[in-house]
């Protein structure tokens, strides 16, 4: 349960006829993709792993629950987030900036808005697309 909290999943489930007992289908077919994303992520935060890779691991739920799973997950393990969503990385220590299959720029969000004209661009570019 306190899992399923941690990824906003937990209240979801309490409405949910047979709560914590629900068959979910295989693959989870009964589920929407965030709450497969969530429920996955869940998974990961009982195993108490030490190392975690999201590979576009949180496309399907909202900027507010990312952050708060990413959070959640940055405090219990060494996460690898893998995303093209720059709201996905800008918390990270270390943030890889990939151009034609190589590592162009290097160093936390605010030196590569300086520093890095790809990532500069691309955060203006998803910054512009965010506001109402």
């Amino acid at each position: 349960m306190s899992a399923a909290d941690s990824v906003r999943l937990h209240q979801e489930i309490q409405s949910w006829p047979d709560q914590y007992e629900a068959m979910v289908g295989e693959r989870g077919v009964n589920l929407s993709g965030g709450q497969k994303q969530r429920m996955t992520l869940a998974r990961a935060l009982m195993k108490d792993a030490s190392l975690v890779v999201l590979d576009d691991s949180l496309s399907a739920v909202d900027a507010r629950t990312e952050q708060m799973i990413l959070s959640k997950l940055k405090q219990q393990a060494t996460s690898i987030v893998i995303s093209h969503r720059l709201a996905s990385v800008s918390f990270a220590s270390q943030i890889l900036v990939l151009k034609n299959g190589r590592v162009e720029a290097c160093g936390p969000h605010e030196q590569l808005l300086s520093q890095s004209p790809t990532y500069s661009k691309l955060y203006e570019i998803q910054k512009e697309a965010a506001l109402p």
